[in-house]
């Protein structure tokens, strides 16, 4: 047996979840703590909290309010399916985990169209909505990791 597949037997054994599903949980779980704490920082802060008006000259002037509700109601929410749905075993969790991770996709891409990019954050956010939907496909079996050169099932 190969080291690989013996770390997920163990992870199964100690969560009964393949690791890939141990990591998508997680990763729910810290989004939705980050949506929570953006929506606040939105709705209480504003323009005060940024130093200027970003949404000013937008679609959404004066909107901060329908941002937080975006943030942490929309995007928060479908993460916090997914981590419900994952802690209950449910079957529908990877669904709701590929539904999540678009949400923080589509999201950090339209903050970044309107107000613009270039935060650590923003970067940050967009990558774990990749990896979050990168690791559906590994989940679902859609996309494997490469086997090492000369192993066996090379």
């Amino acid at each position: 047996m190969d080291s690989g597949r013996a770390r997920e037997l163990t992870a199964r054994r100690r969560t009964g979840r393949p690791p890939t599903k141990v990591v998508l949980l997680v990763i729910a779980i810290v989004n939705v703590l980050g949506c929570l704490v953006g929506a606040w920082g939105l709705a209480a802060g504003g323009p005060a909290m940024f130093g200027t008006d970003l949404l000013a000259g937008t679609a959404f002037a004066g909107q901060y309010g329908l941002a937080a509700f975006l943030l942490g109601g929309v995007v928060g929410g479908t993460q916090a399916v997914a981590a419900v749905l994952e802690l209950r075993h449910n079957r529908w969790s990877v669904l709701a985990h590929a539904v999540a991770g678009a949400a923080m996709v589509v999201w950090i891409y339209g903050e970044v169209s309107v107000v613009g990019g270039g935060a650590f954050l923003q970067h940050l956010y967009f990558a774990v909505g990749l990896l979050q939907l990168g690791l559906v496909l590994v989940t679902l079996g859609i996309l494997t990791p490469a086997r090492p050169m000369g192993s066996p099932e090379a």
